[in-house]
């Protein structure tokens, strides 16, 4: 987690260089957005898309703003799953509460085994965000350093 949030902090600092507009999220969020309550839902999510626009290249001819921008399938894919997965573990610690008898739990650890599913999932999705956006960032910074050749 804390990796990601290094990464997280150094790739909106990109973004922000390469986005024509302003980030829907002020950069306190970036961490904030995962804990508080209710916003947590959808926060770190529009982040996420922000840099991910700000990043692709030639996405700015297609949109007026970051906020109207096209989303990408993969930070969907990705955000479903986290979210998902974090309800799962909701459903897992309401059962381990309740759990007395043996099918209770037994529901329990069904639960559990779909919540690391789920993570695994979400964390395989999110290695493909972290490295499509990172590819994104550094196609920009190879072409803002390409320099052409002197004329002869």
């Amino acid at each position: 987690a804390v990796t990601f949030l290094v990464w997280l902090f150094r790739a909106r600092a990109n973004a922000e260089l390469l986005s024509p507009w302003p980030h829907r999220r002020a950069r306190p969020w970036l961490i904030f957005g995962w804990f508080v309550p209710v916003v947590s839902l959808w926060f770190p999510k529009q982040i996420i898309d922000d840099i991910w626009t700000s990043s692709k290249p030639g996405a700015f001819a297609w949109t007026r703003d970051l906020a109207t921008a096209r989303r990408s399938g993969l930070v969907w894919a990705w955000w479903l799953a986290w979210l998902a997965g974090t309800w799962i573990t909701q459903v897992i610690n309401r059962q381990l509460a309740r759990a007395d008898d043996l099918s209770s739990m037994r529901k329990a650890a069904l639960f559990d085994i779909a919540a690391n599913a789920m993570s695994i999932i979400a964390a395989a999705l999110a290695i493909g965000v972290v490295l499509t956006i990172t590819r994104f960032q550094e196609d920009h910074r190879r072409a803002a350093a390409w320099r052409p050749p002197p004329p002869v």
